[in-house]
Formats: C-alpha cells, structure tokens, sequence
C-alpha cells in the first residue's frame, strides 16, 4: 500500500508572487523597447536640415542619400503635410543635380596642371595591341597568304588588295606619334609589319624560280599602291557602324558625336581627330583619283577650245595648273612605244591565224614568253 508523501517534505513555492514578479518584468521590457515616435515638428525639422545640406554636397550619390532620407522621414506625416515638402525636396534634387554636372565639366575643362606624357609610336610590329603572340599570328597569315597566291599563280592586283588588308589590320593595332592607330603607316613598327612580310615570304623562293622572283621584286610597290585603296574602304565602312561599335577601333569615339554635331559619323569624327594631329586622311581610290583627273583634263580642254583667240587665260590660274601634267619628250615617246606594241600583238594575232600549224605553235610559244615579260612588267607598275 502507497502512502501519502509526508507534507513537510513538500518544497513551499508562494505561486502568487511568481506570477505578480513575471508581469512586472514583462511590462518593464516593454517599456524599455518601445520609443515614442518624432513629432510632425520633429519631421519637419529633420526635412529642413536634410533640404538645407543638398545645397552644398558636391556629389550626385550625397544628393541621392539625402533625398532618400527626406522620403523615409516623410511617411510620418500625414498625406496633406507631406505635398508641400515633397515637391521642395524634388526641387532641391533638381537643383543640385544641375549645380553638380556644371561644376564636372567645368573642372573637365580645365587645363590640367599634370605633365602629361608624350605618346609614343610603336617601334616594333610585335608591340601590336593584343600581345606579342596575336602580332605574330597576323604576320604568318600575311606570309602564308604571299606564298599561296604566287605559287597558285593568283592575279597579282588580287593578291595585292589582300596582303594590304592583312597589313592594315596591324596597322589599326599599332600606334603613331600621336597615339592614335597607325592607319597610314607612319610609325616604325607599321614599316617593318610590310617589310619583315615581304622578307619572310621571299625566303622559300629559290634562286631559279625567276618567275617568283620578279613577282616578289614588284610585292612592295603593288601592295604600297593599294594601301590607299584598303584605307578609303575602310573609313567609309566606318561611317556605317554605330558608335558604339567604331569606338572598339578607336577609342576616342566611345562619347559618340560632339556636341552641336549630332549628324557626324564615325568616319567623320575618324577624319577630324587625324587632321588635328596633321594627317590627312585620304577620300579617293586609286581609281577615282585618276578619274577626277581625267574629267578635270578634259575639262580644261573644252574650255581651251571654246576660248577665243588670243585669250590667254590670264587670272585663271589655269596655265600653271597643267604644267605638271605635260609630259617630256622622252615619257611621251615611252607612252608611243607601248601602243605601238598593242598594235604589233593584233597584227600577230590576226596573221597568225593563217600560217601552218608548226609556224603557229613557233609563233605562239613565243607570244606566250612576251605575254609573260609583260605580266611582270605589269604587275611593277601596279
């Protein structure tokens, strides 16, 4: 049988008191936690010294930070007290945005007191933007491109235009004394990129491969020739790209167009910034130039001819304009010799239709070699 637990062995616990000290202590934390909340005079005041300080921060992101405080004090108040300090603190934000912007490009155009260092013009083709390796890469596939159009026997005005490509896109990765890319070739580095080109390429042709040779021996004036050609194409390609994209070629446009002159393209931009540093940057193709030449001769003809006798012209300024295109004696007797040699090659051709088939193979074979001596003759006066 289980007995009772004895009551004296019962510890004593006074559950009134426990209780009573339990909410004294809840009510006390409360009292510590909760603050009273800022008066719409307090708010009010908080938004004036936060409206009186955007007046002086000399940052956009101080502007930002304040107008942000002064939106986060505002939800205290009620809608009809806050309209009036909201659009105080737009204007504010407006106004020291404004204030900002001016004083940045005012300290932009300050002369700057630092001593600005001179650029530098590549000495070395290998100094090309993007690495030693990328430079390398591009003068092996220049290299490689010679040897397969000679020993294919591509046309060499094509092969020309190529090898001028390669050599272009070096140039755009080189600099000249001005810091910009070396488009015209001027820099030490773009001159030895050609040179080092020709000369390499040139080392598997052997001393019997005289057809080579020759080709090799015109490769330098071929190529200079249509250097003009590659860069006129190129500028006027830039004109169709954003600027974005023209600013990946050349830095210098990555603000896009000057102010007060929206309309401007790349290729114009292109063009400004080079004839300030003196270089003028050319606009005609090969092919064009002689064509504006030839129109402006013939011009200049008809005025001669319509001009009545004794006009000499005087005050035109037009005598002394042509002086240069005259030709001596011994170029005109140059000029004469090659369209007596046309003449000569149809007659050939004409009669040799009719000789016996042995005489005609004789007569062909030896075509073939004058054919050849001019291909070459051709190609150095490309």
């Amino acid at each position: 049988m289980t007995q009772a637990p004895d009551s004296s062995n019962v510890p004593y616990r006074n559950t009134t008191n426990e209780h009573t000290n339990q909410g004294e202590t809840t009510m006390a934390a409360k009292t510590t936690t909760d603050t009273p909340k800022p008066s719409a005079a307090e708010i009010k005041a908080d938004v004036e010294t936060a409206l009186e300080a955007m007046a002086t921060v000399d940052t956009q992101e101080k502007v930002d930070g304040l107008s942000a405080q002064i939106q986060e004090s505002l939800k205290g108040l009620r809608v009809n007290q806050r309209v009036g300090l909201e659009m105080r603190r737009k204007e504010a934000v407006a106004e020291a945005t404004d204030r900002i912007k001016k004083a940045t490009k005012e300290e932009a155009a300050k002369p700057s007191t630092e001593v600005a260092t001179k650029p530098k013009a590549s000495s070395s083709w290998t100094e090309m933007k993007g690495g030693e390796e990328e430079a390398k890469k591009l003068m092996e596939a220049g290299v490689s491109r010679i040897r397969e159009g000679a020993e294919i026997g591509l046309k060499a005005a094509d092969l020309f235009k190529e090898v001028a490509n390669v050599i272009f896109v070096g140039r755009l990765r080189l600099e000249n004394k001005a810091g910009l890319p070396d488009i015209t070739g001027r820099s030490q580095g773009a001159r030895n990129l050609s040179t080092d080109m020709f000369t390499e390429a040139k080392k598997t042709v052997a001393e019997d491969q005289v057809d080579l040779l020759e080709f090799h021996a015109s490769l330098a004036k071929g190529v200079q020739n249509r250097m003009t050609d590659v860069t006129v194409e190129f500028l006027r390609k830039l004109a169709g790209l954003s600027w974005e994209d023209a600013a990946e070629l050349f830095p210098f446009l990555a603000n896009g167009p000057e102010e007060g002159d929206e309309n401007a393209t790349p290729e114009d931009a292109v063009r400004k910034v080079y004839a300030l540093s003196g270089i003028d940057l050319p606009t005609e193709t090969r092919a064009e130039l002689a064509a504006r030449k030839r129109a402006e001769a013939k011009e200049l003809e008809n005025k001669k001819e319509e001009a009545p006798e004794g006009d000499s012209g005087e005050g035109e300024g037009e005598e002394e304009g042509t002086q240069e295109d005259t030709h001596t004696p011994a170029e005109e007797k140059l000029l004469a010799d090659a369209a007596k040699l046309a003449d000569t090659v149809k007659k050939l051709g004409a009669k040799g239709k009719k000789l016996e088939p042995e005489l005609k193979a004789a007569l062909k074979a030896r075509l073939d070699d004058a054919l050849k001596e001019l291909a070459v003759a051709s190609a150095a006066l490309a």
